[in-house]
């Protein structure tokens, strides 16, 4: 039995081997997402949540500091209105 390229070149170049390589690319494709981009994408959701949480943390620490400031501000300006109807 020889080999011959003739007899088999319909099937290697028909719509079945086109199919078998698109199905292919796909079944690739589908593994690359999966086992390379998904875990990387999670990974850096991630870093960014702790990263937010960092930055929130230390928003919440501002904002507590100017509450204080803000407080005493406003009995400062209450004891200078108590002054000023005094007068």
């Amino acid at each position: 039995m020889t080999f011959d390229f003739a007899v088999l070149a319909p099937f290697v170049s028909g719509p079945a081997a086109a199919v078998f390589v698109c199905l292919l690319v796909m079944w690739k494709g589908y593994k690359l997402i999966v086992e390379k981009m998904l875990p990387a994408q999670a990974d850096m959701v991630k870093d960014i949540l702790k990263e937010h949480k960092e930055d929130r943390k230390v928003f919440m620490d501002s904002i507590r500091i100017m509450d204080k400031r803000l407080s005493s501000v406003e009995d400062d300006i209450s004891e200078i209105k108590h002054i000023i109807k005094e007068k």
